[in-house]
């Protein structure tokens, strides 16, 4: 997104909402070394659901905390081998 080098920083904890299904939270930053040094910060908010053994849908919102940073909402499929 913004084309210069960087750091990622994210802190994530699981809440289990039974055993297929888990909410989870966190705060996630990046370390933007251009001109100036960035820092956007967001809370992400996310639900992962089970659909069997090796795949689950994920679906989250990242909540902007700071102006150098947006608002980001994403899903998908994970696949564990």
């Amino acid at each position: 997104m913004f084309n210069d080098f960087g750091l990622d920083v994210a802190l994530l904890g699981t809440i289990p909402i039974r055993k297929d299904a888990d909410l989870y939270l966190g705060i996630d930053a990046d370390i933007v070394f251009a001109n100036d040094v960035l820092v956007p910060i967001w809370v992400p908010v996310g639900i992962e659901l089970g659909l069997s053994k090796n795949m689950a849908l994920i679906l989250e919102g990242e909540i902007a905390i700071v102006d150098d940073a947006y608002h980001i909402f994403g899903g998908g499929l994970n696949f564990y081998f």
